[in-house]
């Protein structure tokens, strides 16, 4: 894929998502019976998942939306719940597997292509995710908007793409429109996801390291327990300013930190990254 395409192939592609699906009145709109259905799966993979002891129950969560999904092809909610679980994925695995960030982010932007008026100004812009794109999102897809932005973050953290300017311009419209629409949204999350996206770009596109740090130390201080956003503080941030210091106790911290209640699999994982990281020492990582 060439350098100027990346970002416009994927909103072609959720264009295409948009043509495919019956319009009358709002794609959204079903039933109550159809909607109360779907709602109820929803939320026994959300129980699934915050439960989850092993990857073999993270999927059986994924595999619960999945089936919400082939129910009601169309409910914005459950193409979030599984950008949602397919990112978390990518980071509970051994080693972080781009094709489950990518999935996730397929996810979050085909949900977001069932606002008309977002598909729209998709179809204005001749298929490009420009800022004003994500301008249309509304409060309701901050999941979506969320999720998805963080998954391709993670992406190009494991493999940078030859578009990789237009992805992190894109990623970061992305992260400032969750922000602004509730930072708070699951304990952080958009702050966690647009501290990143300021943080990645290498020394040669301008990373924004103290207004990343502003908004990873904000996340930090909302979920305390989520060790993956120190981590990201060290490696994005610490270790790309020379922060040697600062870096190896904010790992050594995560290391540790004993595991609290909930989102064990997620602790395990940040401290398995930090241990990497400690041995790796503080220079930037792009492509680990």
């Amino acid at each position: 894929m060439k350098a100027n395409e990346t970002a416009q192939h994927l909103g072609i592609l959720i264009l295409l998502v948009w043509s495919w699906i019956p319009v009358s009145g709002c794609v959204w709109r079903k039933s109550a019976v159809e909607n109360d259905l779907v709602m109820r799966s929803i939320e026994s993979g959300d129980r699934l998942m915050s439960q989850a002891t092993s990857i073999e129950e993270v999927d059986l969560a994924i595999d619960v939306w999945l089936q919400a999904l082939a129910d009601s092809p169309s409910h914005p909610r459950t193409l979030g719940r599984l950008s949602k679980g397919y990112a978390l994925r990518g980071e509970l695995v051994s080693e972080r597997r781009e094709s489950d960030y990518r999935v996730a982010r397929e996810y979050g932007l085909k949900c977001l292509a069932m606002n008309p008026v977002v598909a729209g100004r998709i179809a204005l812009n001749n298929g490009r995710l420009t800022p004003d794109v994500f301008e249309a999102v509304p409060l309701a897809d901050v999941d979506c908007l969320t999720w998805a932005a963080y998954a391709w973050g993670r992406a190009l953290l494991v493999r940078p793409t030859s578009g990789l300017g237009l992805d992190l311009a894109t990623i970061e419209a992305m992260g400032a429109r969750a922000v602004v629409l509730n930072a708070s949204f699951d304990e952080g999350r958009p702050m966690h996801m647009y501290g990143m996206a300021l943080a990645l770009p290498p020394a040669p596109l301008n990373p924004r390291y103290a207004e990343a740090r502003e908004q990873l130390e904000r996340a930090c201080s909302i979920a305390p327990n989520r060790l993956s956003i120190l981590v990201d503080l060290a490696e994005l941030v610490l270790g790309p300013m020379n922060e040697e210091d600062r870096f190896t106790q904010t790992l050594m911290y995560v290391l540790e930190k004993p595991l609290s209640m909930g989102d064990q699999l997620a602790q395990q994982a940040a401290k398995a990254r930090a241990q990497a990281l400690l041995e790796a020492g503080p220079e930037p990582r792009w492509g680990r």
